[in-house]
């Protein structure tokens, strides 16, 4: 080589030149239409060497004409400072597959980008001796970088680009029944879940429900370059339920997902408290390759007959009812006995709070509190009940009470019954109350079943039912003329 080019190289009629030098020479283009690189070692090259760069003086290429004039007469050849090359093949980790396109830096001594070929090859020809840093920067991938020494030969770099790790660190139920704490009554809001700091709020649906619906927040580690273009799905572990969500773009290091819906399955088809666990996964490449994230939960999940007929709805009120059904289908049945086991009867201890999930704090209750606390739980769950009140009178809007022998007996009914709780044996009283639900009635101080039977009523009178307590009318016997025998 006569002259020194002027640095840095010009890359307009570097690429002039190796059209020109290329054309030239086709013995230097391979089977498959690659370019061949001129060696800059290669004293067969060296004829190669002169006349690329006798064509680039001739395109314009500019003359360093300090460095020239220093070379010596007795030595006119000039060692060529552009000994090696660099090929960056880009791969994806996961699956191996050669990516097309991809942008491709090095620096170092020279400069220089390019796009990866459909082999998902980028080759970088004629570089000066020294360290280059090759930087893979690749839409949805984490950056890639690697120092390569470039002296004589081909430097042969394989860049396997990494997706970053996705992890579900916030999730939210977004429908559902709403629920207030108890007893302050504050709504319970999302997220219910996170990963740290857990608030672990429950949630409710009816049961056997497909349309529930997610917002969750992802965390991505490292953060990728551009936008990471993905599928989600959730599976929970103990069932068939699968969550999804398609076209989803992440950017940064924490995105926001909304609206991930049931795909498959449902909730259990159970009244009771269930917990689940979801495990999460995506796809870059729609379905092809997936990629597992991490698993949420427990997630407590309130599972009702239907619509809940009470407002506000108390997570209190659902963990008991919930608690007493626990997927039996007798859903009645089992809040009618264990409103019995949980609360002692005691027929004279009246509560007058206005939400009957107060009676839980004493522990104990008459028979009005136990009835109107059974018919709250029934609608707690969507189920429909009411209370009936029971006496004895000659008369439905009448009730008619009496003495007896014995101190303190005084009512409108006996009845034979166990002791129960604060009840004595065969008991007398004014009036009972039960909880009626599908056509059958309940008896939650007694934990039984049917409409209360009256063994004994004032002369003339009979079983009375009615909605309310007291009945407009009320009559006494006087003792003096009947009194009963107990």
């Amino acid at each position: 080589m006569k002259y020194i080019p002027k640095k840095p190289i010009d890359k307009t009629i570097q690429g002039q030149a190796d059209d020109q030098f290329y054309n030239n020479h086709p013995e230097m283009i391979d089977v498959k239409g690659q370019r061949i690189p001129v060696d800059p070692a290669s004293k067969a090259h060296g004829k190669y060497r002169d006349e690329w760069w006798d064509i680039y003086f001739a395109k314009g290429g500019e003359v360093d004409a300090k460095e020239t004039k220093k070379k010596s007469p007795k030595d006119p050849k000039e060692p060529c400072p552009y000994v090696g090359h660099i090929y960056v093949t880009v791969l994806d980790e996961l699956t191996n597959d050669k990516i097309n396109k991809g942008p491709v830096q090095i620096i170092g001594p020279m400069a220089e980008k390019k796009n990866t070929n459909k082999a998902g090859l980028a080759k970088f020809f004629t570089l000066e001796k020294g360290n280059y840093e090759v930087i893979v920067r690749v839409n949805g991938y984490v950056e890639h970088k690697v120092n390569v020494p470039v002296a004589k030969g081909i430097q042969h770099v394989e860049a396997k680009l990494k997706r970053p790790v996705l992890e579900i660190i916030e999730l939210n139920f977004t429908d559902g029944f709403s629920i207030n704490k108890w007893p302050s009554g504050l709504p319970i809001t999302g997220p219910q879940w996170k990963s740290a700091a857990n608030p672990d709020l429950p949630v409710c649906y009816k049961k056997a429900s497909k349309n529930a619906k997610l917002d969750v927040k992802i965390k991505l580690t490292p953060q990728p370059v551009g936008t990471l273009k993905i599928d989600i799905i959730g599976e929970e572990t103990a069932s068939a339920l699968k969550f999804e969500k398609k076209s989803v773009s992440l950017t940064g290091t924490e995105m926001a997902v909304k609206d991930i819906r049931v795909k498959a399955g449902g909730f259990p088809d159970e009244v009771k408290k269930t917990k689940l666990r979801v495990q999460w996964k995506y796809t870059a490449d729609s379905g092809k390759n997936w990629a597992n994230m991490n698993t949420t939960g427990d997630h407590n999940v309130y599972l009702v007959f239907n619509k809940p007929l009470v407002s506000p709805l108390y997570d209190f009120g659902l963990e008991k009812a919930t608690g007493y059904v626990n997927g039996d289908a007798d859903i009645a049945g089992k809040i009618n006995t264990g409103i019995a086991a949980d609360l002692t009867y005691d027929p004279s201890a009246y509560r007058a709070d206005a939400n009957p999930l107060k009676y839980y704090d004493y522990g104990s209750c008459l028979c009005m509190n136990n009835a109107i606390l059974m018919e709250y739980l029934c609608k707690t769950l969507g189920v429909k009940a009411k209370v009936v009140y029971v006496w004895g009178g000659d008369a439905a809007n009448t009730v008619v009470f009496y003495h007896g022998t014995s101190a303190g007996i005084y009512g409108s009914f006996r009845v034979l019954a166990p002791a129960n709780g604060m009840a004595v044996l065969n008991p007398h009283f004014t009036y009972h109350a039960q909880t009626q639900t599908g056509g059958i009635t309940y008896d939650p101080s007694y934990g039984t079943v049917s409409m209360i039977t009256l063994n004994e009523t004032a002369p003339g009178g009979s079983r009375r039912t009615g909605s309310a307590w007291p009945p407009a009318n009320r009559m006494v016997v006087p003792p003096a003329s009947w009194r009963c025998p107990h």
